[in-house]
């Protein structure tokens, strides 16, 4: 028996277990039961021999898996050869790559582009060619110089009474802008009131051209100005519209480097309409924006301005009626709201004066003010939120002018 086995046993199993072995090879197995208990045990379990391979069969899989892999490269070169396009033969003939070189073919060119026809320009080191006659243009320009506005004062006032025919009484009127005094003329129902030489209204008859609901219209229109500026001495070259805001006609001045624009926005049924304006001159420059070709529309009133090549300066849009009047990234000079019940929005943009009569409102946000807000009439109010400049503010017979605190209209 194996002693290590004999070993692991407990003391008290060890001495039986050498008892047993001991018994165990004492007995003598019968020869005979031996010799053919050996002979059913080989019939029931014979031995499973294989008979030895010889190098030629050992050899046949790697033949067969060579064979595999040349069959798979020849089925793989001939997809991609289907794949790849024929070579056309060249008309001429075609030279041969090296073998150090790479042969790539596209759409062959028949024949050399040629060269552009026309006249050679250096262009920031890119030779451009003038295929055409530039138009003849002046060799000089001229520059005009800006002349500021001078105040009036009682002496060009007077002259300026003199050449309307005006011989009445003349009196002193505090000024639209900031610190400055108006005069007023009146003769009859003749009156003239005078800012400057260059700002001024004369009214021929002033109760028939206080009526804001009357509307004028004359054939005869631009006969009868051009006789009226001739016969007092105005010279200078205009361009007559008609104003629906003050019942006539307007005789618009035409300058050479700019013009300046008003426009009446209004509707007088009830139902509300909202009209907006944009980039009207540019905020802060008082030179304007020289546009090549720009239209402005308002499909709310069915109303549209084209201009091309021509330089806009400054706007004065005003409104009244059943309107919603928004403006934004302009430079405005003289904006008012006529009420009855119109409102009136302004962003960004730059104002000289601001003005609500008749209950009319203004919201003004993110915009200097330069010179006034003018506020006349109960329940006529000027909202500003984000508003600068050293502007006077003007509020008589109950109008109001409100700072606020955060964005946004109050009336929305």
């Amino acid at each position: 028996m194996n002693d290590e086995f004999l070993r692991q046993l407990p003391p008290e199993d060890q001495s039986v277990s050498e008892i047993l072995g001991s018994k165990a090879q004492s007995i003598q197995v019968n020869p005979q039961f031996q010799s053919n208990l050996e002979a059913r045990l080989k019939q029931a379990h014979p031995a499973n021999k294989q008979p030895e391979q010889g190098w030629q069969i050992k050899i046949l899989p790697a033949i067969g898996w060579a064979i595999l892999a040349i069959g798979a490269f020849l089925i793989l070169n001939w997809a991609v050869r289907s794949l790849v396009p024929s070579r056309q033969p060249a008309a001429g003939e075609t030279a041969i790559p090296t073998s150090t070189e790479q042969a790539f073919f596209s759409n062959p060119v028949s024949e050399a582009t040629p060269l552009p026809l026309g006249e050679e320009y250096d262009w920031r080191g890119t030779t451009l060619y003038l295929g055409t006659q530039l138009p003849e243009i002046p060799t000089e320009a001229s520059v005009y110089e800006l002349q500021p506005e001078q105040p009036a004062n009682i002496e060009s006032a007077r002259a300026l009474a003199e050449q309307f025919g005006l011989d009445g009484q003349l009196y002193e009127a505090p000024g639209e802008l900031p610190g400055t005094t108006n005069y007023l003329i009146v003769d009859g129902n003749q009156r003239l009131y005078v800012r400057s030489g260059r700002y001024f209204t004369y009214y021929p008859d002033y109760l028939k051209s206080n009526r804001l609901d009357m509307t004028l219209e004359n054939p005869d229109s631009t006969a009868l100005i051009d006789a009226f500026t001739q016969e007092h001495g105005f010279t200078f070259d205009y361009r007559i519209t008609i104003s629906e805001l003050y019942g006539g006609y307007y005789a618009l001045p035409l300058t050479p480097d700019g013009f300046s624009m008003g426009w009446a926005i209004y509707k007088n049924t009830p139902g509300y309409v909202t009209c907006e304006l944009s980039n009207l001159g540019e905020p802060g420059n008082p030179d304007g924006v020289l546009y090549a070709d720009m239209t402005w529309d308002l499909p709310c009133n069915n109303s549209s301005l084209t201009v091309k090549n021509s330089r806009l300066q400054r706007a004065w849009p005003v409104t009244w009626g059943y309107v919603h009047l928004k403006l934004s990234d302009s430079f405005l000079v003289d904006i008012r709201n006529y009420g009855g019940p119109a409102t009136m929005e302004v962003y960004d943009s730059t104002i000289a004066i601001v003005a609500a009569y008749k209950g009319g409102v203004v919201y003004v946000e993110n915009t200097p003010i330069r010179e006034a807000v003018e506020v006349k009439d109960s329940y006529s109010v000027i909202y500003g939120y984000g508003v600068s400049g050293g502007f006077e503010v003007l509020e008589t017979d109950g109008g109001r002018y409100v700072e606020m605190d955060e964005p946004g209209p109050p009336w929305n």
